[in-house]
C-alpha cells in the first residue's frame, strides 16, 4: 500500500483527428504506474470506476493527488472518499506540484504528436514504455529539468 498516489488526465490527437482521453494514476513510493486506461468518452462514472480498478480492496492509499480539474465531478469525489483516500489538490494552475504525473503525460503526450500516427494501441505502448524507463532510472537526471520546463 503507498501512502501517496497521482492521478491525472490528458488528451491525445490521433491521426484522424479524434481525441482520445487517458487518465493514469502513479505510486509515488515507487514511482511507477499503477493504473491506465484510454477512451473517446471520458464520464465522471468512467472516472471513479478507474480509482476503483487502480485501488481494488484494501490496497488504496492514504492521499490521492490531483489537480483542480473539473472532470472530477461529485461522482469521482464520493467514490474516493467512500474508499477512505483523502484529496490533496493542487493550487490553480500550477501542473509542477504533481511533478510526477505532469512529466509522465507531457513525454506521453509530446513522443505521441512527435511520431504522427497515434492510436489507442499507441498510447497504451507510450505508457508501457514511460513506465520501462522510470523503473530503470533513465528518466532520474532529466527529471527537474522537465518539471522545471512545463512551468508556465
Amino acid at each position: 500500500m503507498t501512502a501517496i498516489a497521482a492521478v491525472d488526465m490528458f488528451m491525445v490527437a490521433t491521426v484522424t483527428f479524434k481525441l482520445l482521453y487517458a487518465v493514469i494514476v502513479l505510486s509515488h513510493h515507487r514511482r511507477r504506474v499503477i493504473h491506465f486506461e484510454v477512451t473517446q468518452n471520458p464520464t465522471q462514472a468512467w472516472l471513479a470506476r478507474q480509482i476503483t480498478e487502480a485501488f481494488p480492496w484494501d490496497t488504496a492509499p492514504r492521499y490521492l493527488l490531483r489537480d483542480r480539474d473539473t472532470s472530477y465531478g461529485i461522482c469521482f469525489q464520493n467514490r474516493v472518499r467512500a474508499m477512505g483516500i483523502e484529496e490533496l489538490l493542487t493550487a490553480p494552475r500550477s501542473p509542477w506540484q504533481n511533478a510526477l504525473a505532469a512529466y509522465c503525460t507531457s513525454w506521453v503526450e509530446w513522443v505521441a504528436t512527435d511520431g504522427g500516427r497515434c492510436g489507442i494501441y499507441t498510447v497504451f505502448a507510450l505508457i508501457l514504455v514511460f513506465d520501462w524507463r522510470l523503473r530503470a532510472g533513465l528518466l532520474e537526471e532529466g527529471f527537474a529539468l522537465v518539471v522545471v520546463a512545463i512551468r508556465p
